[in-house]
């Protein structure tokens, strides 16, 4: 299951979803399968956060299966690169490189797998 977590976070992709998939971050969310795939695609395109940070390094540790709920696997992550190329934000339009260096804060996150192994919440 660690595994199984560890591929997924490190390249998700929509195959990976559950057809129930719902996803719940700190800002947006809930997202259902459909729209979560949208809001990727927005930034993830040309201009999107890989071309805005090409050196970024995602730095996922701590892997852990949650001891009192089956299915769900617990991590960290701590991104840092460098703003050096434009970003296409869905809402407020390009936004020019600055060149500062991204030096995110610890965030913890979690994905639950349905029986199936196919990501159900995230």
């Amino acid at each position: 299951l660690i595994q199984r977590a560890k591929t997924y976070a490190a390249n998700p992709t929509p195959d990976d979803l559950a057809d129930d998939f719902i996803f719940r971050g700190p800002v947006i969310g809930p997202l259902n399968y459909a729209d979560f795939c949208e809001t990727l695609s927005s930034v993830g395109g040309k201009n999107g956060i890989k071309d805005a940070f090409p050196d970024l390094e995602v730095n996922q540790f701590g892997f852990c299966a949650d001891p009192t709920e089956p299915g769900r696997v617990w991590y960290m992550e701590r991104p840092r690169g460098t703003f050096t190329g434009p970003f296409d934000h869905p809402v407020v339009g390009t936004i020019d490189p600055t060149g500062a260096n991204y030096i995110g804060p610890p965030e913890t996150r979690s994905i639950i797998f349905d029986e199936e192994g196919k990501v159900k919440y995230q």
